[in-house]
């Protein structure tokens, strides 16, 4: 089962209530969304994902909260939030709203090229929604494409070198697993090690990063349309949400944070109530290595 990052924090700061009504935007494999039933088996959830395998996990695992009606899955995208609460008659969220930017462990074990091993490299969060794919940009795009994909949604400082290798590896062979792209990315840039320092016990925590990881975000953000994505969802959230329900959303790197820290700000509807990102303990990144980069920010609408 997919272990939900922070979830403590999250359950502490929604604060479940029966006969409220909670939106889970990126449901994956629902652990928010079992956590919140633990709390107030009689509440009601809206769980939203673009990713069909999610939808379908989803259906099956949490059937008898669906026949009971406490519980409505959405195949959509959270930019449509507006519209998937007037089609359900839902004015307002009285409860909260959950974003988790995270890959699910039903994306990282699809085979579609999120993985570093993958025997593909589709990238597509929703296939019925894009044709572009990682595997047609890495052997189409030019380097001079490849490289601002690279900076702009990586932030990778190498991004040019990459993208000249991959531009010469590609006039020999075609590019089509996620492990070649691993490779050519890993003959640049040695593996990259962060420590992690945690004031509340003095322990400092080293952890291993694939050194093409941040090619694999790019990828992923550009073909998806994350970062936009995110801007639009979050507004969407603030406006239903009614007063004293929370927001609650988990990045994974300095882009998304970013976009959640400003919208957040911007708002004038609504309260910052984390004035600086929650983030894992040493205990939790040890038992669940996918939350090392997580950053949780919550506000309240006003």
């Amino acid at each position: 089962m997919h272990i939900p990052v922070l979830v403590e924090k999250v359950i502490e700061f929604l604060n479940p209530k029966e006969n409220h009504i909670y939106v889970d935007a990126t449901l994956g494999c629902g652990g928010y969304v079992r956590e919140i039933f633990k709390k107030c088996p009689n509440c009601k959830i809206i769980g939203i994902d673009l990713d069909e395998e999610a939808i379908q996990f989803c259906n099956i695992y949490f059937k008898n909260f669906i026949q009971n009606d406490n519980l409505i899955i959405i195949k959509d995208n959270f930019i449509n939030l507006k519209k998937i609460l007037k089609n359900l008659n839902i004015e307002k969220i009285n409860g909260g709203i959950i974003f988790d930017f995270g890959l699910s462990m039903l994306q990282i074990k699809s085979g579609r090229g999120f993985s570093f091993n993958d025997e593909s490299l589709d990238m597509r969060i929703d296939p019925s929604t894009t044709k572009l794919t990682a595997e047609y940009i890495l052997n189409n795009f030019s380097e001079q494409q490849l490289s601002e994909i690279f900076y702009k949604f990586g932030e990778e400082r190498y991004s040019k070198l990459i993208a000249k290798k991959i531009v010469e590896y590609r006039k020999n062979k075609k590019i089509t697993k996620a492990k070649e792209l691993k490779e050519i990315v890993s003959n640049i840039i040695k593996k990259k090690k962060k420590k992690i320092f945690f004031p509340s016990n003095k322990e400092i925590l080293e952890i291993k990063f694939t050194p093409a990881t941040k090619v694999f975000q790019a990828l992923r953000i550009f073909i998806n349309n994350e970062l936009e994505n995110i801007e639009k969802g979050i507004d969407e959230a603030i406006d239903v949400l009614d007063k004293n329900a929370k927001i609650i959303a988990i990045s994974y790197h300095s882009l998304e944070d970013r976009i959640v820290k400003n919208k957040f700000r911007e708002r004038k509807d609504c309260k910052v109530i984390t004035k600086k990102p929650i983030t894992p303990d040493i205990l939790e990144i040890k038992t669940n290595l996918s939350a090392r980069s997580a950053k949780m920010r919550v506000a309240e609408k006003i």
